[in-house]
């Protein structure tokens, strides 16, 4: 090995001991031996783990605390309560004082708004009926989150007020088993068909009857429905260029979570039982003890009560239990299970956990806006995969059925949407509120983009102070504003300048 050794350095190579150390990552030993030290194509994983992740996903949201908890922490944060609000920010290009400026079209804007609220009520936004705008956006999160991805289907409805709804439907319906190569050039996979590209061109959804839906299960569908790619919003987040298919968003947490509730699950029970004090008698004349019943294999059965007392059979003795279990260390354990959950996915502890112990500001404001970015960052990604679409087949369909009384030539004007997510509280309002005061005054921050943060729009913000200060002047009030105080030293003010001083020192430069 030495002299192939030589002989690798004098041609450039590195030796084979040189070589493993190089990536310590690539070692394989008795202790890397279950490491994976192969990989195929990101539809392969997905293909072959995609019905468990999502089945044993879905019974952690059933039966895991600690999952449910995660759920609704991606509802309220990146729908929230009110959901998405929709601001139209359509505009023309005036001439003023020979400059060309951006004007804002308020009647058209507020038309639009004011429709697409009345499209968001239950009656005209969902095909049930029974779904409002909000709870959709609720629903599409839930399944998203759980599930991996989203699936809603476009229906246009000559019937319905303004000529669109959407149906929510279960990811089940695109068999991640269905593949195969179309003599057209097209492919399948996982249910959905590419072209030569891999862009969407149709979505082969399960045929179910109501009754196979309600016994079988949608694993139950073996005939298909083609529906074109323009009538399927599908999203998830996508991790591999060449990903198909979303996994339940969970995944990397999953089997650490199981383990956990176990774990909780074993020591409740072994706490009660050994909260279970029992006595016994002893007697060498007794009877046979009968308990309280047997079990399959004839053994009697004894269960245990607070307080109970029980007789042992002739020659029988006691063996005292007690258990130690959980220790001291249960506390800090399940602590430090729960931290790495958290990071896989992607929350903060204290907010996961509901654990405050021991948080200060500093703490919980640093782990709050971390947590808080990637929120916005889902907030983006469902902005753009479903409400940006969403509001251009929506417009469309309006203003061809007149609903909107606006011309259509003009719809690439009218189809500017701003969606504003959920914002959150200050942690320490005062604090937070200093600091945006004196980045205005410095320059480095806008008032737009301070107002943007709490999700608001400045024209509205100032339209509703401009409104307010109306009515105030219209029933005779006086509204004082105080001046936000930033506890920063006030730059000394400069003297007013005497008047005698001034003329004495303007004649002497005429003199000169």
């Amino acid at each position: 090995m030495k002299f192939l050794d030589k002989i690798a350095r004098r041609i450039g190579y590195m030796s084979v001991k040189t070589a493993t150390r190089a990536y310590a990552g690539a070692v394989n030993n008795r202790f890397t031996e279950d490491w994976k030290t192969f990989y195929t194509s990101i539809d392969r994983d997905i293909y072959m783990a995609l019905q468990i992740l999502r089945a044993r996903s879905r019974d952690l949201v059933q039966n895991n605390d600690y999952a449910r908890r995660f759920i609704r922490l991606c509802m309220m944060n990146i729908v929230g309560p009110s959901g998405f609000s929709l601001q139209v920010k359509s505009f023309d290009w005036v001439q003023v004082n020979k400059e060309w400026t951006m004007k804002y079209d308020e009647l058209a804007n507020r038309i639009i708004e004011e429709a697409f609220k009345d499209w968001s009520k239950r009656k005209h936004c969902s095909v049930t009926g029974t779904q409002s705008f909000i709870d959709i956006q609720k629903l599409i999160i839930q399944h998203a989150s759980r599930d991996g991805e989203f699936l809603v289907r476009k229906v246009y409805n000559k019937k319905s007020k303004y000529g669109f709804q959407l149906q929510v439907l279960q990811p089940d319906l695109l068999d991640e088993h269905f593949n195969r190569d179309l003599s057209n050039g097209n492919y399948i996979r996982m249910g959905i068909e590419f072209d030569a590209w891999k862009r969407p061109v149709a979505y082969w959804l399960k045929k179910l009857s109501p009754s196979n839906e309600f016994y079988s299960g949608y694993q139950a569908g073996t005939n298909y429905d083609r529906i074109d790619a323009k009538d399927i919003y599908h999203g998830f987040e996508t991790e591999h260029s060449s990903q198909s298919r979303g996994v339940p968003w969970m995944t990397a947490s999953m089997y650490r979570m199981r383990m956990l509730g176990g774990y909780e699950e074993a020591a409740v029970k072994n706490a009660r039982a050994g909260a279970n004090k029992m006595g016994f008698f002893e007697s060498d004349n007794g009877e046979k003890m009968l308990g309280d019943g047997v079990d399959a294999q004839g053994n009697i059965v004894s269960s245990g009560e607070p307080g109970s007392f029980e007789q042992l059979p002739p020659g029988v003795k006691f063996v005292g239990y007690d258990p130690k279990f959980p220790s001291e260390q249960h506390g800090s354990f399940v602590k430090a299970i729960l931290r790495g959950i958290a990071s896989g996915l992607g929350v903060g502890y204290n907010t996961f956990a509901n654990d405050l112990e021991g948080v200060n500001y500093s703490s919980i404001r640093a782990g709050v806006i971390d947590e808080r970015e990637m929120w916005k960052s889902l907030q983006v990604w469902f902005t753009e995969s479903l409400l940006e679409p969403l509001f251009e087949d929506w417009l469309d369909s309006a203003m061809l059925k007149k609903v909107i009384n606006l011309p259509f030539v003009k719809f690439d004007k009218f189809n500017a949407p701003r969606w504003i997510g959920r914002r959150w509280a200050w942690v320490d309002p005062m604090k937070d509120m200093e600091a945006h005061v004196l980045a205005r005054q410095a320059g480095f921050e806008t008032s737009t983009e301070i107002i943007a943060e709490q999700g608001g729009d400045i024209e509205e913000t100032y339209a509703s102070i401009a409104r307010e200060q109306a009515l105030a002047k219209k029933h005779g009030l006086v509204l004082k504003f105080d001046e936000i105080k930033t506890g920063s030293t006030p730059a000394p003010s400069t003297p007013e300048p005497d008047p005698a001083s001034q003329t004495q020192k303007s004649n002497q430069e005429l003199e000169r």
